[in-house]
């Protein structure tokens, strides 16, 4: 092989490999719902991220009201420091039923309770434009003086007015508010 071909075939190589490593580390970081999930990928991890948990309340939601909106989530036991826990709590809504909402509540990341409940408020979607719960207590640690904060447990909020989902990271001492839209 002449020199010029190596050269080119050296490129060709280290680009191939650029490429995986692009590839790997952007799948890696990206957190946020993924529709396509499939269920045994849902429950095989350890714990449960928040985007895991509303996917799984979903289909519930679906199946009380097609036009179902998740209008607020909450883990309701301690939390990983990353954000996940197994037991969670969220509330879906319905333009087709003002005044109602269905409440899920997942424990040890299996629904538990479905019910309808009195509830008014507006939801929306809960998808891959929003940063996860583990990205929003991130962006509290790097806060002066929050760098080593316990976290005892996170919600999300939908703001109709706004048009915008809040996560609450909460701590013992308050509730820190963070903007879920990357």
């Amino acid at each position: 092989m002449d020199r010029n071909k190596k050269i080119v075939l050296i490129i060709l190589i280290v680009l191939f490999f650029v490429l995986l490593l692009g590839l790997f580390l952007k799948n890696k970081s990206n957190k946020s719902f993924d529709p396509q999930t499939n269920d045994s990928d849902v429950q095989g991890s350890e714990m449960f991220s928040n985007f895991n948990a509303q996917r799984l309340a979903m289909k519930e939601a679906i199946i009380w009201k097609s036009d179902a909106k998740l209008a607020y989530i909450a883990s309701d036991s301690k939390i990983s420091q990353t954000g996940e826990g197994n037991d969670w709590t969220m509330i879906f809504v319905s333009k087709s039923r003002q005044g109602k909402g269905l409440k899920v509540i997942i424990k040890n990341k299996e629904i538990v309770s479905k019910e309808e409940i009195v509830f008014v408020g507006q939801g929306s979607d809960f998808t891959s434009g929003l940063i996860s719960s583990e990205e929003a207590i991130a962006k509290v640690k790097e806060l002066k003086g929050k760098e080593n904060i316990e976290v005892l447990g996170v919600e999300a909020i939908y703001n109709p007015e706004a048009g915008i989902w809040y996560w609450g990271i909460k701590t013992a001492s308050s509730t820190i508010t963070v903007k879920a839209q990357k």
